[in-house]
């Protein structure tokens, strides 16, 4: 798990296609001990920043996998 967390902190900031996110896009924010803040990614200017967390496993899954 250590090494997955490593792995994440290197693309926080990054953009993801990501199933969780109401838009399919979503960005890593920050990398906790057993989950991620990933943020909401949308082309419409309207839309407010919304943020939802995410499993270690998942997030990494989204990026690497």
């Amino acid at each position: 798990m250590k090494e997955k967390i490593e792995e994440l902190r290197e693309v926080i900031g990054k953009e993801v296609s990501c199933n969780w996110s109401p838009t399919l896009r979503a960005k890593l924010l920050k990398v906790n001990d057993n989950e991620c803040v990933l943020e909401i990614v949308s082309l419409m200017k309207d839309v407010g920043k919304t943020t939802f967390k995410m499993p270690i496993q998942h997030t990494w899954n989204a990026y690497f996998y």
